[in-house]
C-alpha cells in the first residue's frame, strides 16, 4: 500500500506541475483526511512491527485488517484528487466493503457460556 500511496503522490504532484497553487490549497479538506489517514497507517505499521508476538491472541487478526483499511482508505483519497469520478467510485466500493465485514464481524457466532453455578 505504502508504495502505491507514493506514485499516486508522484502522479498527484506531476498533475499539479504547471499550477500555481499546491495541492494543499486546492484540495484542503481532502489532504488534511489524507495526512491524518497516513498518520494513523504509519502507526498502525510500526505497533505491528514493535508488538509482534508468537501466540496472538483473539485480537491479533485485527491489526492487519486495520492497517489494510487505512492504507487502502488513503489510496482511495489520493485518487479522490487524482481522478474524482474514478475516487468516489472507489470511496463508495470501500465503504460497502468495510461494512460488509463489519456485519460479519458482529454475525459471527459466540460460543455457549457455561451455566453450570445456576
Amino acid at each position: 500500500m505504502l508504495n502505491l500511496m507514493v506514485a499516486l503522490i508522484a502522479v498527484m504532484e506531476l498533475k499539479q506541475e504547471g499550477k500555481n497553487a499546491s495541492v494543499f490549497d486546492t484540495h484542503p479538506t481532502t489532504m488534511a483526511i489524507f495526512c491524518i489517514i497516513l498518520a494513523i497507517y504509519g502507526t498502525l505499521l510500526v505497533t505491528a512491527e514493535l508488538v509482534r508476538q508468537p501466540n496472538e491472541n483473539v485480537y491479533g487478526g485485527i491489526m492487519p485488517k486495520a492497517i489494510v483499511c487505512t492504507g487502502s482508505l488513503g489510496v482511495v483519497i489520493l485518487f479522490l484528487i487524482i481522478l474524482p469520478i474514478l475516487g468516489w467510485s472507489l470511496l463508495l466500493l470501500w465503504v460497502v466493503c468495510i461494512a460488509k465485514g463489519i456485519l460479519r464481524l458482529f454475525r459471527t457466532p459466540v460460543p455457549p457460556q457455561n451455566l453450570d453455578y445456576v
